[in-house]
């Protein structure tokens, strides 16, 4: 499992402290996120949702992924400017079907844009 990796790049990469990730989710001490870091104990599901709301990404992802081997991808993400992010950020949410309409209607868009 990747999650204390995961979780210890996402915390550093956002700029966090264990005292943060502490604070955001209702503990009084670090020593929780610590020992998650350190693979000693691991998060509830409920932490896990908030910890991954927190980071933007899914609980799989936070389970699944090896965000330090996938960096690239995420540092193009810089180059994105905030709306830019917000949309994809938004969209990467979404059921692939959803994901199709959004598309579309962004085409719809931009042929508009292109014809007046």
């Amino acid at each position: 499992m990747n999650f204390s990796n995961n979780l210890r790049f996402l915390r550093k990469s956002h700029g966090y402290s264990q005292e943060f990730i502490a604070e955001k989710l209702g503990y009084k001490s670090f020593t929780t996120v610590q020992k998650w870091e350190s693979g000693v104990s691991e998060p509830s599901v409920e932490k896990l949702k908030q910890l991954a709301d927190l980071f933007d990404v899914t609980m799989d992802e936070f389970l699944y992924t090896d965000f330090e081997a996938n960096k690239l991808p995420r540092e193009v993400g810089k180059l994105l400017d905030d709306k830019e992010e917000a949309l994809l950020s938004i969209c990467r949410r979404l059921r692939d079907q959803n994901k199709e309409k959004v598309y579309e209607y962004a085409a719809l868009l931009l042929r508009d844009e292109h014809n007046s």
